[in-house]
């Protein structure tokens, strides 16, 4: 029964470890994107132009990075954003492909959301931008 236990102890001593060590990490990467956003919203809410407002960011629980707008000024806030949808989002992957301040999203794989809502604060679109998609 020892050597059953030892052999158990021996084989579930290296998962445990890793396992500890991932969440070790991610906890860290949390906490380092949680700052960042506690850093962006200091400067909220601010416009951006005519029609965006950045609002605020958050950080899920898995370190996917949130930014949330408001599209104002307009009367219809989905049809203005199907205007500029596709050159928003490639825009966005350039950004995070090549910008400096950025890196830490290429270096940790973070998925980025980002939330466009109406004067009502409905949800009228939002991207999604893996890393496959700006690596």
């Amino acid at each position: 029964m020892k050597r059953l236990l030892l052999l158990f102890s021996l084989v579930s001593l290296p998962y445990f470890i890793s396992f500890w060590g991932c969440t070790s990490k991610n906890r860290e990467l949390n906490h380092k994107l949680n700052e960042m956003a506690s850093n962006l919203n200091g400067s909220t809410p601010v416009m951006l132009d005519r029609f965006t407002r950045f609002d605020s960011a958050s950080v899920t629980k898995d370190n996917e990075f949130c930014y949330y707008y408001t599209i104002l000024n307009t009367t219809n806030a989905d049809s203005l954003f199907n205007e500029l949808k596709q050159t928003i989002s490639e825009n966005i992957r350039s950004q995070v492909a090549s910008s400096p301040d950025l890196r830490i999203f290429r270096d940790n794989d973070v998925t980025l959301r980002y939330f466009y809502r109406d004067s009502l604060q409905n949800v009228v679109h939002d991207i999604t931008i893996t890393p496959a998609q700006y690596k």
